[in-house]
């Protein structure tokens, strides 16, 4: 999990956090003071962002706020407490699933989802492209020590998706993107207001990509072809593998006893069609050339030898 000083972040999905990759060499990240980590996305499936602070780690206005951004886009902020979430001598953790909304007068909540990039040809300004190449296929999260000012509510869009112009990609394999899942009812929540006190405390850079990217850019292996069960040492298949290979040799049988039999029934209708044939001839060839380009062909016939017969000549007379 990607460490910046006292704070380590990671995504989970179903719980279990999904694996880094680092960078690699010819990664255009400048930013030295971000942790840049790869992540494989998987279209679908519902993540949580879950950040730990160091055990003895220094709480100076007894909150910390995380704040979130997919795209360059905001997309959430939540706060580790520190009489809540931990203490001095283990540390603090705290994972955040979903993000409260108002939504025709109702309170929601969405999770983060992965989602397939769309992408699209209409024309967009130049600055536009510039910001979105810069940004696209990152969760950029920052952490600051804040003070909360007042308990306030706003409405706000759940919409963060949407579709890149093919010029921001840059010939970069990203085909993936991040948006809001179903939303779920929920009751009023509370909602604080904050001010950032101090310098930025930590940056990390978590850019996200499907496996076909991620073996694009070789971060991970292309996973070979499974070898073919009728080429594999029959010692090393087990109980399935054994019953899915014999079904294949029983319908490869059935297939091709099927053939034998109609080409031996239309071989049958042949003959019978044709009934019987007068051989004809056989015919010899031979070329005279007298050196000339055009040559002359001879051909021999064999015809059938005749037994003569007698023939007898009565004198009536």
């Amino acid at each position: 999990m990607p460490k910046s000083g006292a704070y380590e972040i990671s995504l989970l999905i179903n719980g279990q956090p999904l694996r880094e990759y680092d960078p690699p060499d010819d990664d255009a990240e400048t930013d030295s003071g971000k942790v840049i980590k790869y992540i494989e996305a998987i279209e679908g499936a519902e993540f949580h962002i879950k950040i730990k602070v160091a055990p003895r780690t220094q709480f100076p206005t007894s909150f910390k706020s995380v704040d979130v951004k997919v795209d360059g886009k905001y997309v959430d902020s939540f706060f580790v407490y520190e009489q809540d979430h931990g203490s001095s001598r283990r540390g603090w953790a705290r994972t955040r699933k979903d993000r409260s909304f108002v939504e025709g007068g109702s309170y929601v909540r969405r999770p983060l989802i992965f989602k397939a990039l769309s992408v699209t040809e209409e024309a967009v300004p130049l600055e536009t492209i510039k910001q979105l190449a810069r940004n696209i296929g990152c969760i950029q999260i920052e952490v600051y020590d804040v003070t909360c000012t007042a308990k306030t509510w706003r409405e706000e869009t759940h919409r963060i998706d949407q579709s890149v112009p093919e010029k921001a990609l840059k010939g970069q394999p990203i085909d993936m993107t991040a948006g809001y899942g179903s939303a779920t009812a929920i009751k009023r929540p509370e909602s604080i207001a904050v001010q950032r006190v101090g310098k930025l405390l930590a940056k990390f850079g978590l850019k996200y990509r499907s496996r076909r990217a991620l073996q694009m850019l070789d971060l991970i292996p292309t996973t070979p072809e499974p070898e073919p069960l009728e080429e594999r040492n029959i010692a090393t298949l087990n109980p399935e593998e054994m019953r899915q290979l014999l079904t294949r040799m029983r319908e490869e049988g059935n297939r091709l006893s099927g053939q034998h039999t109609k080409v031996k029934k239309e071989t049958t209708l042949v003959k019978e069609e044709e009934g019987p044939r007068t051989r004809p001839p056989k015919r010899q060839y031979s070329t005279l050339s007298d050196g000339d380009d055009d040559d002359c062909v001879l051909v021999e016939v064999k015809t059938r030898r005749v037994t003569p017969e007698e023939v007898y000549v009565l004198n009536l007379t």
